[in-house]
């Protein structure tokens, strides 16, 4: 395409309701996966436009989307163009599209910049790998292999773990997982495990690698997807292929993104444990003074995107987490909403009664 491409998309629900509020999109291309939820009510006077807009960056083809509608049906779309926008009927397969409209230049104004203004560089390319200033818990995660074997990270406590996400359609994702299978025994000796997700059928790509091969589900994926947001600044989601290096004490320390090299991480392994001040030096690229401490993450950001996405069980963690660092009653009050929609109606009532103690008039 030449360019960065985008693709809209707009749903029309029939089970559920008419603006498909609540609805999950993710859209997988050549490159990447990006997921969205429909949302309303957002804003001082406004709402949130009930248009999901990707912006997919440098891919050229959209492998497949898929919508989990709020009345629990999915539905998986394949040759969906790109470069447009769709309209997507639940229980429909037909997709109706049309181009994006080009950019209108009104009248008097120049379209193009002034003639001596120098062209805009490419972005900078964040690094291949990035040392955490501060650990981030890493969400539990249990998946079954290809053999039908259960894997988790509670299973591994106690050492750490490189966590692998990839796919077979994204570029360099069968190089790292080759890269890492080779190594394992080196990182084995180093007290490293391997767990590699990926969603979809991956059995060909994967076969004789004599790694844990598991297959993500939509609220794994989803959730560390929006783990990397968190993580990061940008706010950009994850691509694949990406490691997540794990602690012993289950805490994310090192992100691990193409080209990813198991020479690196053998190196890394031992220098896990660290001060507090080593961490955030080797965090920063450039040396300096610091004067004020590192903004702290926002943990209860995190817990309610995770809520909004409907991945309620890294939610309560988050929840849970909050309560103990900076307890509140809107802390309380959004564990207990949660405490309810997973059956747990006496941890509900708990939650809600500290809240009121928190905040009588809540």
């Amino acid at each position: 395409t030449g360019g960065n491409t985008a693709l809209a998309v707009r749903l029309a629900g029939t089970r559920s309701n008419r603006d498909a509020v609540g609805a999950r999109v993710s859209v997988e291309t050549d490159q990447l996966r990006r997921t969205k939820v429909v949302q309303v009510g957002s804003g001082f006077l406004s709402q949130h436009s009930k248009e999901l807009l990707f912006g997919l960056g440098r891919s050229e083809r959209i492998v497949k989307v898929t919508v989990s509608w709020p009345s629990g049906a999915t539905q998986t779309l394949a040759d969906v163009p790109i470069n447009r926008r769709v309209w997507i009927a639940e229980g429909s397969d037909g997709v109706r599209s049309e181009p994006f409209r080009k950019a209108s230049v009104p009248s008097g104004l120049v379209a193009s910049a002034a003639p001596d203004a120098p062209p805009a560089g490419p972005a900078a390319a964040p690094p291949a790998s990035t040392w955490l200033y501060e650990a981030f818990p890493a969400p539990a995660l249990a998946l079954t292999d290809l053999d039908g074997r259960e894997h988790s990270l509670a299973e591994h406590a106690g050492r750490p773990v490189l966590l692998l996400f990839w796919a077979t359609w994204a570029p360099a994702s069968r190089t790292a997982l080759q890269g890492l299978a080779g190594q394992r025994e080196a990182l084995a000796a180093r007290g490293a495990s391997i767990l590699a997700a990926d969603e979809g059928n991956v059995r060909a790509a994967a076969q004789g690698l004599g790694i844990p091969v598991m297959v993500a589900s939509e609220e794994v994926a989803g959730t560390y997807d929006i783990v990397n947001r968190y993580l990061f600044d940008r706010r950009e989601d994850l691509r694949l292929p990406t490691v997540f290096l794990v602690s012993a004490q289950g805490d994310v320390v090192k992100v691990y993104r193409d080209p990813i090299a198991a020479s690196q991480i053998l190196e890394d392994l031992p220098r896990i444990d660290t001060s507090p001040a080593e961490r955030l030096a080797r965090a920063v690229p450039f040396e300096g003074t610091f004067y004020s401490s590192p903004v702290q993450r926002n943990y209860f950001q995190y817990g309610l995107e995770l809520s909004e996405q409907g991945f309620d069980a890294p939610a309560v963690a988050a929840f849970e987490r909050v309560a103990r660092l900076d307890p509140s009653a809107i802390t309380f009050h959004n564990l207990g909403t949660l405490y309810m929609k997973r059956g747990n109606p006496l941890g509900a009532r708990a939650a809600f009664e500290r809240a009121l103690d928190l905040k009588p008039d809540y």
